[in-house]
């Protein structure tokens, strides 16, 4: 592989580079990686630790992986670009649960403060920007 990247943990994967291509070989990786992985999903962090400002990581969502019904501070905006596959997002209002189905290009953009889960159907691979710094003390789970 021509990037440069090491193990944060499982699944995780940091780049120790000043440049980020994301090409057929780095999606066969993060692909690969998440079928390895227990949580069924891998990522490849961007940004430089987790107290940065802005957190950006490419993700590989598949199938069978859980993320949890969740939401982040009011002022931590979030965004998911979508590079391949579609990707499932359910926004959780007081009444009812709007799910938005977002295809491969697609960009979708939250405030903070929303209740909200992303799933997939298949293989799913998004760029997500989250205003940081990142805290799993700040992130809330329903």
């Amino acid at each position: 592989m021509n990037q440069d990247l090491y193990t944060i943990g499982e699944g995780i994967y940091g780049i120790d580079s000043d440049v980020f291509i994301l090409d057929d070989e780095i999606k066969d990786f993060l692909i690969d990686a998440a079928h390895m992985s227990k949580r069924r999903r891998s990522r490849i962090c961007l940004h430089p630790s987790p107290e940065a400002h802005t957190q950006e990581m490419i993700i590989c969502l598949l199938e069978d992986s859980d993320i949890p019904v969740h939401s982040h501070p009011q002022e931590s905006c979030e965004s998911y670009h979508v590079i391949y596959g579609d990707l499932n997002v359910e926004v959780y209002r007081e009444t009812e649960v709007e799910t938005h189905i977002l295809e491969c290009g697609c960009l979708y953009w939250q405030s903070g403060g929303i209740w909200h889960r992303p799933y997939s159907n298949d293989v799913s691979i998004y760029h997500e920007v989250l205003y940081g710094p990142f805290s799993k003390c700040k992130m809330i789970l329903q």
